[in-house]
């Protein structure tokens, strides 16, 4: 009867580890999509431009074309700082 006894103890102490060891997997896949969701998500706000900045970016490329291809004019940053190359 204790053999019986210790062989279901251990059955089910290996059957919580196994469950335990699925729910950490699942929890850390979570984690990873929440992350990579949340990175593109910063990324996709980051890339976001306002009037102001669309206007300066367009500027910079109308004077660009005007000066032909010497002395290149770069737009970095937000567009308002700008950085002959």
């Amino acid at each position: 009867m204790r053999r019986h006894e210790f062989r279901s103890t251990h059955r089910i102490l290996e059957n919580s580890e196994r469950d335990i060891e699925a729910a950490v997997g699942q929890a850390r896949n979570q984690l990873r999509a929440f992350a990579a969701n949340l990175a593109v998500s910063l990324a996709q706000q980051s890339m976001l431009m306002d009037e102001i900045t669309d206007q300066d970016l367009i500027g910079a490329f109308v004077t660009e074309l005007k000066r032909g291809k010497k002395d290149r004019l770069m737009v970095t940053g937000r567009g308002r700082h700008r950085h002959v190359v």
